[in-house]
């Protein structure tokens, strides 16, 4: 936003300026002629930041790997609570009563990523997960619970290539360039353009934590390729495939 449409936004408030001095000057006091340049300013500011923020928010995929997978059971705990009730206009003569209950935590699975990630993920992929690092220990969270201790199991990636799961995660930051007069503000891709180069959208998250490397239908080979370049991608880490 440059200073000429902060000029013309400000062309209300100086009319209001204006007459407020002309025509109800004697009942006006110096302060009051600064409210509307003040409020206009505020306003400006706030619509100028929100937009600035908003055109330049863009998206990363960070890359990385599973460290280690973890099921917590579910498992209650006993809220013990006092209430108050039935005080008087004043705020005297209250009752109090024991409004203690029991807390319940339900059962989630989840990993852990190289990048410091954690990600909730579904029973069956943990499961899978496990087969897989094949290390599955008990843990004991000493639990101050009520009926039910729920405790945690966790499986960790040996470090060995062919039991690598890939993660990919999705991270915000400031792109000025996207909004810059330059060369490299690219024109906007048509749908024309699409259909005629065969473009693909860039491809979304699933199952919570993947993405593929590779666009297209392909046979296996590409399977191949694909798992290949996701190895690639989580060796390199965040810094190099952002």
């Amino acid at each position: 936003m440059d200073f000429q449409f902060i000029f013309l936004a400000l062309i209300i408030p100086l009319f209001t300026a204006i007459i407020l001095w002309f025509w109800f000057k004697h009942k006006t006091v110096w302060w009051e002629f600064l409210i509307p340049f003040a409020t206009s300013i505020i306003v400006i500011l706030i619509f100028k930041f929100t937009a600035e923020w908003s055109r330049t928010r863009d998206i990363e995929y960070w890359g990385g790997s599973v460290i280690n997978t973890e099921y917590y059971e579910d498992w209650n705990e006993y809220i013990h609570q006092t209430c108050t009730c039935c005080c008087d206009k004043d705020g005297n003569n209250c009752t109090t009563y024991d409004c203690s209950y029991v807390s319940y935590h339900s059962e989630y699975w989840k990993i852990t990523g190289s990048n410091g990630e954690n990600i909730r993920i579904s029973k069956q992929q943990y499961e899978l997960l496990v087969k897989k690092f094949n290390n599955e220990v008990f843990v004991d969270l000493h639990r101050g619970y009520y009926t039910n201790d729920g405790d945690k199991y966790v499986s960790t990636w040996d470090k060995n290539k062919e039991t690598l799961e890939p993660v990919i995660t999705v991270h915000s930051y400031e792109n000025r360039v996207q909004v810059s007069n330059s060369v490299f503000n690219y024109p906007e891709v048509k749908e024309k353009d699409v259909k005629q180069y065969k473009l693909y959208e860039y491809p979304e998250i699933y199952d919570n934590y993947k993405q593929k490397c590779i666009l297209g239908v392909g046979d296996s080979t590409q399977i191949l390729a694909e798992r290949k370049f996701q190895i690639l991608n989580s060796r390199l880490g965040l810094k190099k495939t952002s």
